[in-house]
């Protein structure tokens, strides 16, 4: 029955075209559906329990099978924690995390013997060219480095693409890296 309304609103919809009410009906049938079929399923899995519990040992390794997935999939629902029955499995995960990964606050107040030990690398000039924002001209040259025929990078564009879109594009990508 779900089927055949769902049938019957997408038959409409070739016939009279897409409109907001259609639409709408036929998300609503297909949720009706998806429902009825999980109904079903959840029928046939009973049924399949209860012929084994009727049945005895026929097909047994059909049913050592479907009694060994029934297992693995069932859902926990408590534990036993320091002699006591939780049902909060949420709490004794977070609980047991936080003890496992927190850390007192031991910041050292004195870094001079950080200081000591590890060398200055950085210059206070190297570190003033690292921290400014690259200019226009740089970014530009960058660019037009880039090969056009090269791979797409992470954003899915090629070289080709910021060579030939720069007119349009370029100042928001300057701004974008600076």
């Amino acid at each position: 029955m779900a089927t055949d309304k769902v049938t019957e609103i997408q038959n409409r919809l070739q016939v009279e075209g897409f409109s907001e009410e259609i639409f709408r009906e036929e998300a609503d049938a297909l949720a009706t559906l998806d429902n009825a079929l999980t109904l079903h399923d959840s029928f046939l899995r009973d049924k399949c329990r209860i012929r084994w519990l009727e049945r005895g040992d026929c097909n047994s390794s059909f049913n050592h099978t479907t009694l060994k997935r029934y297992k693995v999939n069932k859902p926990l629902s408590s534990l036993i924690n320091n002699d006591e029955i939780v049902t909060d499995l949420g709490h004794i995960a977070v609980d047991f995390y936080a003890s496992l990964f927190f850390k007192p606050n031991h910041s050292p107040s004195d870094f001079s013997i950080i200081r000591e030990h590890v060398p200055t690398l950085v210059t206070q000039q190297d570190n003033a060219c690292l921290l400014s924002l690259p200019l226009e001209q740089e970014i530009r040259n960058i660019v037009f480095d880039m090969d056009p025929s090269s791979a797409p990078g992470p954003d899915g564009y090629t070289g080709r693409f910021f060579h030939s879109c720069r007119p349009i594009i370029g100042n928001d990508f300057v701004l974008a890296v600076q």
